[in-house]
């Protein structure tokens, strides 16, 4: 099976402090913030307690410490249940333009190695 991914995609964010380094707001899924499970300049992975159908728009917030990209528009890419029979997995892919995703590299890449995104 061919990869047909555009951007590289990541593990689970490592934390900072106790706290996790990337935190997902998406008001349609969960009033909480969402830590995602994978992600990408591209988009990310996060479990849902509602269950979405592909296709369905969204809008969120992604923030790393004091550094945050507010009223993203994103879609639900493909959805799956959830191992746990808990919800579902959720892929969300950005709709951002080139130069916010140019600076969502930057801080995906801080974080990766072990910086805060604050020093960018």
């Amino acid at each position: 099976m061919n990869d047909k991914r555009l951007f590289q995609r990541f593990g689970s964010p490592q934390e900072v402090d106790g706290s996790p380094s990337l935190l997902i707001f998406v008001p349609e899924i969960s009033e909480a913030a969402l830590t995602p499970d994978d992600f990408s300049a591209g988009g990310f992975k996060v479990h849902s307690p509602k269950q979405l159908e592909p296709g369905t728009l969204l809008s969120c917030t992604i923030r790393s410490g004091d550094v945050a990209i507010e009223g993203c528009k994103a879609q639900v890419a493909w959805v799956e249940e959830s191992s746990d029979g808990n919800g579902c997995m959720v892929g969300i892919a950005l709709d951002i333009s080139e130069e916010v995703r140019d600076n969502f590299s930057s801080i995906l890449t801080a974080i990766l190695s072990g910086e805060t995104p604050e020093s960018l």
